[in-house]
């Protein structure tokens, strides 16, 4: 997996990270967000090797002996997935694609919702998708990340510290860092995550609307929270 193993802190100074499998990832849809809703999704491997694999399955996809046409640059996948959307020149495909990387990847997955009737902040968000993965824990008994990676903020500092508040009473070994992704070219579960967040926006804000990386997230949370169970009254704030 392509990962560096320094990533800007909120000052800007590189930090050394742990092995990429000890590096969880989360994704969010706040910049590009629905018209109804905002999301954000944890993701964190759940076996040895989980990152690479995923990795290793984009890489055969995008090989150049695989025959394709031009690529979809104009759908909301691409938006959230620049390299994934590369291989697909369909957008249906490119969703049943994604959805499909989803379900075969050995990753667990925590999400968090906030719409007009649920206003979340950054440390809600951050609280809800921890509780996911505490979730996780109690079933399976084992820790697989002591830090996240997500993209810059308008405000990494505080987010920063939303995100240390966050984490009290979460059974980590030693409290995780959150770590700031300020390359163009973003790791591939930094990718998944992104567009993992906006399928599920998309699904609160139209829950007819067929939409195959919803289902996909769907089956990897490890609770399911309000906002996904509740039904949707008003717009995004």
């Amino acid at each position: 997996m392509e990962l560096r193993q320094e990533v800007g802190t909120t000052k800007a100074v590189p930090r050394v990270l742990p092995g990429v499998e000890a590096i969880a990832f989360f994704g969010s849809n706040f910049e590009s967000a629905a018209e109804d809703a905002c999301a954000q999704v944890l993701i964190w491997p759940t076996t040895p090797g989980a990152w690479h694999a995923l990795t290793d399955t984009w890489r055969v996809l995008r090989s150049p002996d695989v025959k394709r046409s031009p690529a979809v640059t104009a759908s909301w996948v691409s938006q959230a997935a620049p390299q994934i959307s590369t291989l697909y020149n369909d957008v249906a495909a490119l969703e049943t694609s994604v959805a499909s990387m989803i379900t075969r990847a050995s990753m667990g997955m925590a999400v968090a919702v906030s719409t007009l009737d649920r206003r979340a902040s950054p440390r809600e968000m951050f609280i809800d998708c921890l509780l996911g993965y505490q979730e996780y824990l109690r079933r399976q008994g084992r820790a697989t990340w002591s830090a996240a990676v997500i993209d810059p903020t308008a405000d990494n500092k505080s987010v920063s510290e939303q995100f240390r508040v966050a984490t009290h009473g979460i059974p980590f070994a030693k409290p995780p860092s959150l770590n700031f992704w300020d390359d163009p070219t973003a790791p591939i579960p930094l990718e998944i995550a992104r567009v993992a967040s906006a399928a599920v926006a998309r699904y609160v804000s139209n829950r007819a609307a067929p939409n195959p990386i919803f289902e996909a997230v769907r089956s990897k949370l490890a609770i399911l929270p309000i906002g996904l169970t509740s039904s949707l009254r008003g717009r995004r704030r």
